[in-house]
């Protein structure tokens, strides 16, 4: 339970990604959500979405998805492969998990030479190739959500803050001087004023 646990923090924001861009397949500059929601291409920046990751997603997942013509059974071995990570930290049974990856990989690649598709030439290497852009475009959502936050753009769901961004809370003092940037402002102004009146204290003594 403590792999799977491990597993699916290390995992959740790629599997996260992954999902959207399978359920966006059939939109046109538009991404579909888990709850239904649609967001536009052009409406992002209105829901926070500071590093383009909802452009990046119908760029570099969902139009070469298209063009593969990504199934359902494709979909859920990529999440597999995804999921059963050996490096993800806090793994313990990293043999069993790794076993757990290669079987998927080979059921993949097995699936790829039997089905008769128009793009099956190296259909299994170019349904890999997708990963790296996904965990790309997943960092990049992490960073969004960190973003939001910090500033208080939106409120993040407890689990999600557990899931994606493994509750790593930042420090206090550091959360309330992105919150009052003048109060910052100000308590720097109080340094350099007391730093000025040493060196001129220091200054008249010699």
């Amino acid at each position: 339970m403590d792999d799977q646990a491990a597993l699916l923090k290390a995992t959740a924001a790629q599997i996260i990604i992954l999902g959207v861009a399978f359920r966006s397949l059939s939109l046109e500059n538009s991404i579909c959500l888990a709850n239904d929601t649609l967001i536009p291409k052009e409406h992002a920046a209105n829901v926070g979405d500071i590093n383009c990751v909802v452009g990046r997603i119908i760029d570099e997942l969902v139009l070469p998805m298209r063009r593969l013509g990504v199934d359902l059974c494709e979909y859920v071995a990529l999440k597999a492969i995804l999921f059963f990570n050996p490096v993800a930290r806090d793994v313990t049974d990293l043999n069993t998990v790794e076993s757990a990856r290669i079987a998927c990989l080979r059921a993949i690649e097995r699936r790829c030479q039997r089905a008769p598709l128009i793009t099956s030439e190296c259909r299994s290497g170019r349904l890999l190739l997708l990963l790296p852009s996904l965990q790309a475009v997943a960092q990049q959502m992490v960073e969004d959500v960190q973003l939001a936050r910090l500033f208080g753009l939106a409120n993040v769901d407890s689990l999600m803050e557990e899931l994606i961004l493994h509750d790593e809370r930042p420090d206090r003092d550091v959360r309330q001087s992105l919150a009052s940037p003048c109060q910052m402002k100000e308590s720097m102004s109080v340094t350099v004023d007391s730093g000025t009146a040493s060196l001129n204290s220091i200054a008249n003594r010699v």
